[in-house]
């Protein structure tokens, strides 16, 4: 968590960049894969790569097995094009460490 995350990773797969992001889906109780994953808007490239996310997801599953994580985009961003300027980029990160610590925490998850 003390790493920023690399340049592009919104292309990358989850080894490469070393995290995934995921958020919940609409109003359900389904944590999906977060509309930044760009690597996968196709569906040839959804099932390309599932294993590799599937790895990912799974390891959150064996730690919260009350959360119902999916295989399953929760959207597109269509005018993003994965890479942040330096401020998104700060605020996003902000954003994204506070959710996770947000999340350990109501989770009374330890790393």
């Amino acid at each position: 968590m003390n790493e920023l995350p690399r340049k592009n990773w919104t292309s990358k797969l989850p080894e490469e960049s070393g995290f995934l992001t995921m958020q919940r889906f609409r109003n359900t109780s389904n944590i999906c894969i977060g509309e930044s994953n760009k690597l996968i808007y196709s569906d040839d490239n959804m099932e390309k790569y599932e294993s590799s996310y599937m790895k990912f997801i799974n390891v959150a599953k064996a730690k919260c097995p009350n959360i119902n994580f999916v295989y399953k985009l929760v959207g597109i961003k269509s005018n993003f094009n994965g890479n942040f300027n330096t401020e998104g980029q700060n605020l996003m990160e902000n954003i994204i460490k506070s959710e996770i610590i947000k999340f350990l925490n109501e989770n009374n998850i330890k790393l």
